[in-house]
């Protein structure tokens, strides 16, 4: 219960794999809501969610700066061709390069936008990597996404002195909505 004139704010943070649409009851605006009371208010967050763990880039469309194809091993659609095993994308090796002026970069594109709150990395695991030791998982990177119909890209995770593994790796950061 709040006095008459009280200024009440209330945030809504989504719960994992949802994404907050608005409000049912009384009108409040945004998830961040400044509410003077004057009476009562009835109002419950509602959510939109999408379905967790579903790859929604499978067999999506991939491009790249400096992919390399050899046959159809490593090629750009190995991104997304659902494929856990064997061997995936590459781009030209660059260790121990200082590539910051000229970053390496892939984009999928979705379709449409889409909710999404993680992106999972599967290593390469063909003969070479396994003979080499190395299954050339990238050390410092960004995930940077951004809506249908804009240019801007948003970084929604930043990546810094990442081990090469044998292992799969998620990525989680919060929800956001994204074509590309």
């Amino acid at each position: 219960s709040f006095a008459i004139g009280t200024e009440v704010t209330i945030d809504v943070k989504a719960p994992a794999n949802k994404f907050f649409d608005g409000w049912e009851g009384d009108q409040l605006l945004g998830n961040h809501a400044v509410v003077v009371m004057n009476g009562d208010v009835t109002a419950s967050p509602v959510f939109s969610g999408f379905v967790a763990n579903t790859n929604i880039a499978l067999k999506k469309s991939v491009t790249s700066n400096d992919g390399v194809t050899i046959g159809s091993d490593w090629a750009n659609s190995k991104l997304t061709d659902g494929t856990v095993k064997g061997s995936g994308f590459t781009s030209n090796t660059n260790t121990g390069v200082d590539t910051s002026a000229n970053p390496k970069w892939f984009e999928i594109d979705l379709g449409k936008n889409e909710l999404i709150d993680r992106v999972v990395l599967y290593p390469r695991t063909d003969a070479g990597s396994y003979q080499y030791n190395a299954h050339y998982f990238p050390q410092d990177f960004t995930i940077s996404v951004c809506k249908d119909g804009e240019t801007e890209y948003t970084v929604v995770k930043t990546v810094t002195g990442h081990a090469d593994t044998d292992q799969p790796v998620t990525l989680d950061f919060d929800t956001t909505t994204a074509r590309y």
